[in-house]
């Protein structure tokens, strides 16, 4: 079975167990939105989150190991969780799926070092954003 057809058996196998009806599965496969809840609005921590997901994200690129798009993605899925704000929703479902079509694009034999480094972000920050 060629590498790519790998991958992406796997990312559909994952996205499977992901959905709120599979097997009675909830969400927070890595942490819970109640958890987020209950986490801090101010302080160093929360400002770089916020201050990230609020500024630009750039472009994502599933072939560069070195972009940091996935972990921007993420950072606005746990302002959006904690604020609620839906324009932020909106902002993270645009850069998953913004994310995805960089994967679409990459080669058969794709860079699966920088695939295994940024796509963990993006399945938790789908899941945040229900």
């Amino acid at each position: 079975m060629p590498h790519s057809r790998v991958v992406r058996w796997t990312i559909c196998i994952l996205l499977a167990l992901l959905t709120d009806t599979a097997l009675g599965a909830t969400r927070g496969i890595w942490i819970s939105p109640a958890e987020i809840q209950a986490l801090p609005m101010s302080g160093p921590a929360w400002n770089n989150v916020n201050n990230s997901a609020n500024g630009s994200w750039g472009t994502p690129d599933m072939a560069n190991q070195d972009t940091k798009h996935g972990v921007l993605v993420l950072g606005g899925a746990l302002v959006y969780v904690r604020t609620g704000n839906a324009a932020m929703r909106a902002k993270v479902r645009d850069g998953i799926l913004a994310g995805k079509r960089t994967h679409d694009d990459l080669p058969e034999y794709g860079r699966t070092l920088s695939l295994g480094r940024q796509l963990c972000a993006y399945v938790i920050a789908a899941d945040l954003i229900d």
